[in-house]
């Protein structure tokens, strides 16, 4: 080979290489991934370069990029109403400032007159790697600004109040490498389409149900998240939905009810006369429970609860940030007044300082976060979990609950009281068409010690309402449905008329204050369910259409004592329309 053709290969041999390194190609690594070199360089230049005179440069970058492909249809009575497909990039990034003992975050300036605007730029749709990193830049900028502005604010309100910084702010975890290679699997319109019509035309049987809709979504995405402290995750989510709403009557005279079916495919969803026969339970519950009076007795005493009923119990009375919730919350420092200051430290300190055992349930009750556990007894759990959204990988079994006694709280990596340490529960899930994040159990178990054969829960439950001299209890069990959502059956319970007398009554409210503390009586039976959790105070819609999924292992049925109930619904008078509907006529 003569000089001339070397230097030329050698030219070449360079150029593309450095056409390789400026526009990487996606590949089944994360190496070569085109987002994640994107982040990762990114995150690189700014840790260097970002620094603004008289202010700290930021110590924690991250970056989420979440690529979402969407196909949706809504059908009425047999025809399609609206049906579409897209797809979308959305991105956030965390900026912090200061260190993890102390940073700009769990600080709020109550004299800041503005709403922060970030400025986040729509991303390219293609695996742009110089268009990713402009999108980046000009909100991390911004945010950067902001942060440093609010760390400086921080330090200049504890060092005019004279305060210690009691409790770090961000804790410090292992650098994780995550890749799950998937690809984007959306079902073909046609597919979609075919099970709104087919689950929506069976209201025609039914015409004072006409404003009932059938609604099929498909949402698959892939999260991309890489940090400064070398974290890289790639990790692909899958959700698929049906939704059916069901209205009966108009105005004040309306009957409502929901059915609600989740899967990560639509192919694993049950198929349209699984769900029509849901469809034609739910409208014999409410025809039925349409045709009583209404229940207006104030009641204290026991309740039975059966099916789903215990699971949702179980999840209104734990997932909460309260005294007894198993979920981690930590009050943010506002630059308010120094009592207020004063008051803050105070009240976190006597939090750090107490050491005494926290009684929250009754003796017996214990609740595992199982995070991996896949199944149980036959049932996909869809709570179920490898890794958080922050790139912490959880326990295999984390103890929350142990006989009654609270041992700690499902956390991120923001330090709360007794809690300095992220256990990997901060979740990705899919809400209002998007990524987003939350703090939530994946899979629960819970278990109750000295449980006992139905029988014997039954005649527990008998000897309480003698005991407390009461003409009968209240049982409360879910209308067994294939659905998620689940409406319940509460009846009057007598030892001479089992189970008794269906009564007309609002939903009894299951979280109650010291809820846990009075169960009576459990089955030594269990029973999955996957449910889902509409969030605990993170902007999480509640509802049919947003929800984290959970799966809890409980037993199929509960006894609670001194249980107070009352139903004040309000007296209707039925409304009736000026003429039939078209299915109405003859």
């Amino acid at each position: 080979m003569n000089l001339f053709r070397s230097s030329l290969l050698v030219f070449f041999i360079l150029l593309v290489a450095n056409l390789c390194a400026q526009n990487p190609s996606a590949s089944d690594s994360l190496d070569s991934d085109v987002i994640i070199k994107a982040l990762k360089d990114e995150v690189r230049r700014n840790m260097d370069q970002l620094q603004e005179d008289g202010y700290d440069k930021p110590f924690f970058i991250a970056y989420n990029i979440s690529d979402i492909r969407l196909s949706y249809a809504t059908a009425m009575l047999g025809s399609v109403i609206t049906s579409n497909e897209g797809r979308n990039r959305n991105w956030y990034a965390r900026v912090m400032v200061g260190g993890y003992d102390m940073s700009d975050e769990n600080f709020k300036n109550s004299y800041e007159g503005y709403t922060f605007d970030p400025g986040y730029k729509p991303l390219p749709l293609d695996d742009d790697y110089w268009g990713i990193r402009r999108a980046l830049w000009i909100a991390t900028n911004n945010i950067y600004k902001s942060a440093a502005r609010n760390y400086k604010q921080k330090q200049t309100v504890l060092k005019e109040n004279d305060q210690d910084y009691l409790l770090p702010d961000f804790s410090k975890e292992k650098p994780v490498s995550y890749f799950k290679h998937t690809e984007f699997h959306l079902p073909k319109m046609q597919d979609l389409t075919g099970l709104a019509t087919s689950i929506s035309s069976e209201f025609k049987k039914y015409p004072d149900y006409l404003n009932s809709t059938a609604i099929i979504y498909q949402i698959s995405a892939k999260n991309y998240f890489v940090n400064s402290e070398g974290s890289q995750m790639i990790k692909p989510l899958s959700y698929a939905r049906v939704n059916i709403m069901v209205n009966k009557g108009k105005g004040f005279t309306q009957s409502n009810g929901q059915l609600t079916y989740f899967n990560t495919e639509l192919a694993k969803l049950p198929d349209a006369n699984t769900i029509k026969g849901d469809i034609d339970k739910l409208i014999g519950f409410i025809d039925e429970i349409d045709t009583l009076k209404e229940f207006k007795d104030e009641y204290s005493g026991p309740v039975l609860l059966e099916g789903q009923a215990v699971a949702e119990f179980f999840v209104a009375n734990l997932l909460n940030s309260g005294k007894s919730g198993i979920i981690a919350s930590r009050e943010d420092m506002v630059n308010s007044n120094k009592q207020d200051i004063e008051k803050h430290f105070k009240e976190l300190k006597e939090l750090l300082d107490d050491k005494e055992e926290d009684k929250v349930a009754v003796s017996g009750l214990s609740v595992y976060a199982e995070p991996f556990l896949e199944e149980y007894e036959g049932v996909k759990l869809l709570g179920h979990f490898d890794i958080d959204g922050e790139g912490v990988i959880p326990d295999e079994k984390l103890a929350l609950l142990k006989d009654g006694i609270l041992i700690t709280k499902l956390n991120d990596r923001v330090p709360a009281p007794g809690i300095e340490r992220s256990n990997g529960h901060n979740r990705l899930f899919i809400a209002n068409n998007d990524v987003t994040k939350a703090i939530s159990p994946g899979v629960l178990r819970i278990t109750l010690s000295g449980s006992v054969p139905m029988g014997d829960l039954l005649n527990e439950f008998e000897k309480e309402i003698k005991d407390e001299e009461l003409e009968y209890g209240l049982s409360v069990k879910s209308v067994d449905l294939i659905s998620s959502d689940q409406p319940v059956k509460i009846a009057k319970y007598d030892a001479e008329n089992k189970p008794g007398e269906v009564i007309k009554a609002k939903t009894l409210s299951y979280n109650r204050k010291n809820a846990l503390k009075k169960i009576l009586a459990a089955s030594d039976t269990y029973k999955a369910y996957n449910i889902l959790w509409s969030g605990n105070s993170y902007g999480v819609s509640s509802g049919a259409f947003n929800g984290i999924p959970v799966s809890v292992i409980v037993p199929t049925a509960i006894v609670i004592k001194d249980y107070d109930f009352s139903s004040s619904n309000m007296e209707r008078e039925e409304e009736k329309p000026s003429i039939n509907g078209p299915l109405n006529d003859d």
